[in-house]
């Protein structure tokens, strides 16, 4: 019906010729990642709070087998990127559920910015993972050994031990075809 009250859900979109109502893009930078709704704003915010960081912009990398992960940019004057990347690491973790966690973390001179002077989210070079210290503890018992096995086969990752984060890892998709009886 025309001139009839619509939800404001934050997609902007437009009816075609035919009628149907299409999708178009976000109006907000709001990104979906694992079944999880995330505001990039909220977590640039908590960055910018760390006393080492000038300016932060957080984008949803697509992995090549078509997830998502969170990257954090941060502009500081450092002399120890990685100790900073850890320490903000670190920082975040005791400030944000684990879903909100960026997967890595660049330290930049400067952000790029555009002709209007915000950040220009789109020329952000490749993140760089977050370097934390691992152990690799030997598994406890047979059946920490078995499923150890069936995760390093799964993610296809024959390096990943027994307190590694399955979702920092860099896998590949499994395919369900040969894997079932």
């Amino acid at each position: 019906e025309a001139n009839a009250r619509l939800y404001r859900s934050g997609d902007q979109g437009y009816i075609g010729t035919d009628g149907q109502l299409y999708f178009a893009e976000r109006l907000d930078r709001q990104v979906k990642i694992s079944g999880y709704r995330i505001e990039p704003a909220e977590i640039e915010n908590l960055l910018l709070r760390h006393a080492a960081v000038d300016a932060a912009a957080v984008v949803a990398v697509e992995e090549r087998h078509g997830s998502k992960r969170l990257a954090a940019y941060v502009a500081a004057v450092t002399d120890a990127p990685d100790r900073l990347r850890a320490e903000l690491s670190a920082f975040l973790r005791g400030r944000l559920p684990d879903y909100m966690q960026p997967r890595a973390i660049s330290v930049l001179d400067s952000l790029p910015v555009g002709n209007n002077g915000k950040i220009a989210y789109e020329r952000l070079p490749k993140p760089q993972p977050i370097n934390r210290p691992r152990g690799k503890p030997v598994p406890m018992s047979e059946l920490e050994t078995q499923l150890l096995l069936i995760w390093r086969q799964t993610l296809k990752n024959p390096a990943l031990g027994v307190e590694d984060n399955f979702f920092e890892q860099d896998t590949q998709p499994m395919s369900l075809e040969n894997n079932f009886p």
